[in-house]
């Protein structure tokens, strides 16, 4: 499952975090794309810092994301935002890092474990949205986030 776009979840969307939970539960994945903030704690317990709009033009992998670097650099060599904000909160301390911007501290992709349970999903702060109908760079990395089985 992919949220596309968590700030247009809806209150009654949120009341089925049981069902997702269980989908979790017996191997489902669940994507968070991009998103400038995150409200859903029932579901998962992680803060999205977004304040000032950080921007990264490149991030890197952790161990074990294995895709092309290259892909990770200024999207086809152009400038641009490869990824904003990062990934905060107590629950980072037990997320599995992905991706990283600027230093090890500043994570932009990671499994994070969901609340009261040990499943988890996956957030990914790489701005594919915005770039997947006209980047194949972007398309390919969704494509590869969609198949991946983490």
């Amino acid at each position: 499952m992919v949220i596309w776009n968590a700030a247009r979840i809806t209150a009654e969307e949120k009341r089925l975090t049981g069902v997702l939970r269980d989908f979790a539960s017996r191997s489902g994945q669940v994507i968070v794309l991009s998103t400038q903030s995150w409200d859903w704690r029932e579901l998962c317990d992680v803060n999205v810092y977004a304040e000032g709009n950080p921007r990264f033009s490149r991030v890197f992998p952790a161990e074990g994301f294995d895709i092309d670097p290259q892909w990770l650099l200024r999207w086809n060599g152009l400038p641009g935002t490869v990824a904003y904000g990062k990934l905060e909160g107590d629950v980072m301390g037990r997320a599995k890092p992905v991706l990283w911007a600027r230093d090890l501290e500043t994570v932009v992709m990671a499994h994070v474990p969901i609340a009261s349970g040990g499943e988890t999903i996956l957030f990914s702060q790489l701005n594919v949205q915005d770039r997947v109908l006209t980047d194949p760079v972007a398309a390919r990395l969704l494509v590869h986030l969609l198949e991946w089985d983490f």
